[in-house]
């Protein structure tokens, strides 16, 4: 499915036609995709705003600020009222009620909303780029139509788990312990992964009930995975109920060229769905340690974190230009900077010396060859700390965003939390 920014577009156009200025300058924030700017110039401006763009901002802040059942009744919202104002961009706010829905475990509503769509759109003509992602997202969620939403039972007020360091690959990921039907295994802990993922021989070796086929999932490239589900696995004291996965190829999760090389494969990855339930999750990288507790009832900061397309994004600044950064504790190194952002702050990058390279990328459904270079000096701001980093990159791809933030920026602190609730990312 387009991705939301791409799809608003045509209704900025049309909204250029009628609206205030205050209607434009929060258009161009939407089209951004800057869901922290568009939270805090909000309510500066709603009074000012049409009904249409009002209805908007308010879906897409509450989706961005990890409030499921809230971005529920403001899609509903807005689909009901200004649907004939949205043009192709119903099919972007459709796709996020669905997800919402499923979300908070409305598995049903979601379903019968894309079966009602795809009997309207599967006509001659229509784009089967759309069709094709609404028919795997129906299937996965018909599959789910009886599945208990998930939940978490906290065992104890803090929960903390030691970090696995004796595994294969403890140096590319974060390894914890997870009792996990029956048996005692290790997880990739990943910020960077949208949908917990397990291979096609860890499900049917701890007999995974599978409940749907043919479901879409997307990383380097696309595969068709499975949907499975386990009653329930435990993670330190968190108990943690009707948990859903992808389960794909084993050569899908980690293309064997990648797998034989590191000498180890991936198996099982849980991932941000379960610390957005959690709310707040304190990692200690140093101690090898991470803790799970309740968030507070006030935050601590203000929030400079935002969810876009199921990942989790910070806001950061080297010297004083802001960036917005997925971070992605499933990536080994410290982080990238697209090249865009490079071409467009010269001054950031005067007299530094960056040296090229072609590098081979793994991921999921694929593997690519990019063009990197090697930046000497990249100091990083987050929140008051900044660290002096020593081997970002420049990365020749393109993503809406202006980068990524890998285990190596993490390893690099001595506290990291991470709250789900209030939407802040503090270091230290």
């Amino acid at each position: 499915m387009k991705t939301l920014s791409t799809l608003l577009l045509a209704l900025l156009c049309c909204t250029y036609c009628y609206a205030q200025l205050a209607d434009q300058r929060m258009g161009v924030i939407i089209n951004n995709g800057d869901y922290i700017e568009l939270s805090r110039q909000y309510p500066l401006v709603k009074d000012s705003l049409s009904p249409v763009l009002k209805a908007i901002s308010e879906a897409c802040i509450d989706v961005a600020s990890n409030k499921p059942a809230q971005s529920v009744e403001k899609i509903n919202y807005l689909l009901k009222n200004h649907v004939g104002q949205l043009g192709e961009g119903v099919f972007g706010f459709l796709g996020m009620l669905t997800d919402q829905l499923c979300e908070i475990g409305e598995y049903a509503a979601a379903a019968d909303i894309l079966q009602d769509l795809i009997k309207q759109v599967d006509q001659p003509g229509f784009p089967k780029e759309i069709l094709g992602p609404l028919q795997a997202s129906y299937r996965k969620c018909n599959g789910l139509r009886h599945t208990p939403k998930s939940e978490i039972v906290r065992l104890a007020t803090v929960s903390e788990v030691k970090i696995d360091t004796q595994v294969n690959g403890a140096k590319n990921h974060l390894y914890v312990p997870v009792d996990f039907q029956g048996a005692h295994e290790t997880f990739i802990f990943d910020t960077g992964a949208s949908r917990h993922l397990l291979s096609e021989s860890f499900a049917k070796k701890h007999k995974v009930k599978v409940v749907a086929d043919s479901v879409l999932l997307s990383g380097f490239g696309t595969a068709y995975t499975q949907i499975g589900v386990v009653d329930s696995l435990r993670v330190g004291d968190i108990l943690y109920r009707h948990v859903v996965f992808n389960i794909a190829k084993d050569e899908d999760i980690m293309p064997k060229q990648v797998s034989d090389s590191l000498n180890y494969k991936i198996d099982a990855v849980l991932g941000v769905e379960f610390m957005k339930l959690v709310g707040h999750v304190d990692i200690f990288p140093q101690e090898n340690l991470i803790q799970f507790r309740e968030p507070s009832s006030e935050p601590s900061a203000e929030p400079n974190m935002m969810f876009a397309n199921g990942l989790p994004y910070v806001e950061a600044f080297m010297n004083n230009t802001r960036l917005l950064m997925s971070y992605d504790t499933g990536a080994k190194n410290e982080g990238t900077v697209v090249h865009r952002f490079y071409k467009d702050h010269p001054a950031d990058f005067a007299g530094m010396e960056l040296s090229k390279e072609s590098v081979t990328r793994g991921s999921f459904a694929g593997m690519k060859v990019v063009d990197i270079y090697r930046i000497p000096h990249f100091p990083l701001r987050i929140g008051n700390k900044e660290i002096a980093l020593k081997n970002f990159v420049v990365e020749d791809t393109e993503t809406h965003y202006d980068g990524t933030l890998g285990l190596g920026y993490f390893k690099r602190c001595n506290q990291i939390t991470l709250d789900f609730c209030h939407m802040t990312f503090a270091v230290q």
